[in-house]
């Protein structure tokens, strides 16, 4: 079997090299069925002193590794089908809105302004539901039970409710930074006194080993009340158990493919958008979700589907 897949769940802060020869070395012990698949410590060190995709949750207790060949040829499949659907679509709507703009085409020629339509049509309703739909797919793949626009019934204490609403105002407002970990930290204070029930619906939830993730994902350049909203509800699923794991997620970097390089201002004044462990954003999402070789593959997907729709899009 071809690996494709080492990813492993640490503990908050365990970055160093040697904490995670340690914990290897620990789990392999205690469980050798379950890291049969790693058959020489020293190989599996080697990997790990080089792999980049180690995400660190705060609340996670175990230490999991998982190992998954390539995206599977039907999910491929499944992928090109929604490709192709998106497409015909934009191009049908293109067609049937198109209006005469004699300025526009003695200007830019009549072929840029269809293709100008036809991309304003295909971005508006492909960042949407497809990919939600992509990422079920992709998910599923990866051996996750998931669910689009998942509802959630939460109960948390009134406390930790007010204290979401005091947060997301000092924010808005200017008042203070942003730091997903200390927010976090000061809804753990609240233990105790009355309850109240929330309703929080997330646009992709993911189980895995009896652990829960929740998505949301905005269009790549969000307004600020987007913004808001889906960290209030994030911050209301960690207030109800604090073992969820919540992220805001844009499905590409408008910005370049660096996290670093993101450069639409509006979301800064919610998200420490560069440093939240919280914030995915174009190959950080499709990687955590699939494995560290998804976002290559979908790109590659997406280029040979763009092989066959072009033409057609060229010449509408």
């Amino acid at each position: 079997m071809e690996v494709r897949r080492l990813q492993f769940w640490l503990p908050s802060g365990l970055f160093l090299k040697q904490e995670v020869w340690k914990l290897s070395k620990q789990c392999v012990k205690r469980d050798s069925q379950r890291f049969a698949k790693v058959q020489k410590l020293d190989w599996a060190y080697n990997w790990v002193s080089s792999f980049q995709y180690i995400h660190a949750f705060k609340n996670s207790t175990d230490f999991n590794v998982h190992l998954q060949n390539k995206m599977l040829p039907e999910t491929k499949i499944k992928i090109r089908s929604i490709l192709n659907i998106c497409v015909d679509g934009a191009l049908r709507r293109t067609k049937n809105s198109r209006s005469y703009r004699p300025f526009h085409e003695a200007l830019l020629t009549k072929s840029l302004v269809n293709a100008s339509a036809f991309e304003r049509s295909f971005s508006t309703s492909f960042g949407q539901g497809p990919i939600e739909q992509l990422s079920v797919l992709i998910a599923n793949d990866n051996g996750f039970i998931c669910q689009r626009q998942k509802i959630t019934m939460v109960n948390l204490f009134k406390g930790a409710d007010d204290e979401i609403h005091r947060i997301m105002a000092a924010l808005r407002d200017g008042e203070r930074r942003p730091n997903w970990k200390s927010e976090v930290e000061k809804l753990s204070a609240f233990a105790k006194g009355d309850t109240i029930v929330r309703r929080v619906i997330s646009d992709l939830w993911l189980q895995k080993d009896g652990i829960e993730y929740f998505f949301s994902i905005k269009t790549v350049k969000p307004n600020l009340d987007q913004t808001e909203n889906a960290k209030r509800d994030m911050l209301t699923l960690k207030a109800h158990n604090p073992l969820n794991h919540t992220f805001f997620c844009l499905y590409y970097n408008p910005g370049g493919e660096e996290k670093s390089s993101y450069n639409w201002t509006m979301p800064f004044k919610i998200f420490d958008i560069k440093n939240d462990d919280c914030v995915l954003i174009g190959k950080d999402y499709w990687n955590t979700i699939g494995g560290p070789e998804t976002y290559k593959e979908l790109l590659e997907v997406f280029e040979e589907v763009g092989l066959e729709t072009r033409p057609k899009i060229l010449n509408m």
